[in-house]
């Protein structure tokens, strides 16, 4: 793997008017980087230079440092997303309630009000 390193310690984004910042590009082989850079690298871009000539090419070496069995990551994904789940339901429960409670009321109202005319309707007759 490569990247491209300028004087200050930053790396390259890439693309046609590469940015720099701490995390940059990573190629995944050298001949991407050849390309990246084109004929003239240190040719004007939109008026710009991109390159300057002072800039490294890091190799970086990936080196298997754990195992973790796939199934145990889906497993532990899964937790957690059943415990982010659970912890918003539980956020909700006390709207949900007051909502029900609202609802109780309503018809409570409601009930009074027909008893009320079912009331004036019997002392009509």
């Amino acid at each position: 793997m490569y990247k491209i390193r300028n004087k200050d310690g930053l790396f390259s984004t890439g693309g046609g008017l590469p940015k720099w910042n701490e995390r940059g590009k990573v190629w995944k082989l050298l001949s991407h980087i050849s390309s990246h850079l084109g004929t003239d690298p240190f040719s004007k871009k939109f008026g710009k230079t991109v390159y300057d000539g002072t800039e490294e090419i890091v190799e970086y070496e990936m080196i298997e440092i754990a195992v973790i069995p796939l199934v145990d990551h889906v497993e532990g994904q899964m937790k957690r997303r059943e415990i982010r789940n659970a912890k918003d339901e539980a956020r909700l429960i006390p709207q949900r309630i007051q909502r029900l409670r609202d609802e109780e009321q309503r018809l409570q109202d409601k009930l009074s009000e027909v008893k009320a005319n079912l009331g004036k309707l019997n002392n009509d007759i």
